[in-house]
């Protein structure tokens, strides 16, 4: 196997680890947050998203070792793009009338966030602030796990493909080898 798809792997392997570690920090904060909140209920798009972050940082810690065999499971790959695509564009749709000005951000994100079941604010810029860069990042890490995946995916595809070219070389190689001392008898 070649040289560069092992480096590329693992340096999209860390990648991914590091995008689904910041996408699944920042879910699950907001998830206590919603816990400790009296009368709070969860959002299924939220939940989707935790999921699909958790499983992206399982088969990034999996597949981090550049071994041939975990280049067989691109296909994981191909369906993490998917996943995160689509919890991306569940989490987008959410504030799709105005990301951070938007009435759910304003009725959930920014209230659970910002902590308003515990005080009361003596203004909304702290509790915006805040909970508008959690949400971006959230949904900016989210969008770059999904295309991450795509790369790693299509790294595996190169590898096997790689892999195969090789072993039909090696056996080529060796059954003209045996012709060859076949003959010389």
């Amino acid at each position: 196997m070649q040289t560069w798809i092992k480096v590329f792997s693992v340096i999209f392997r860390v990648t991914e680890l590091i995008c689904t570690a910041i996408v699944v920090g920042i879910l699950g904060a907001f998830e206590h947050r919603l816990n400790q909140a009296p009368l709070s209920h969860n959002n299924g798009r939220i939940i989707y998203s935790l999921v699909t972050g958790s499983l992206g940082l399982f088969v990034s810690l999996l597949f981090i070792v550049p071994w041939v065999g975990f280049f067989y499971a691109f296909a994981m790959d191909f369906i993490l793009f998917v996943m995160f695509l689509v919890a991306f564009g569940l989490m987008a749709n959410l504030t799709v009338d105005g990301t951070c000005s938007s009435a759910w951000f304003s009725v959930n994100w920014a209230y659970y966030w910002g902590r308003f079941y515990v005080r009361f604010p003596f203004g909304f810029d702290a509790v915006f602030v805040d909970g508008c860069a959690s949400w971006r990042a959230n949904l900016a890490f989210s969008f770059i796990s999904a295309w991450i995946f795509l790369c790693s995916g299509i790294i595996g595809i190169l590898a096997v493909v790689g892999h195969r070219r090789q072993r039909e070389r090696e056996q080529t190689y060796v059954t003209r080898e045996q012709k060859q001392s076949q003959g010389a008898m």
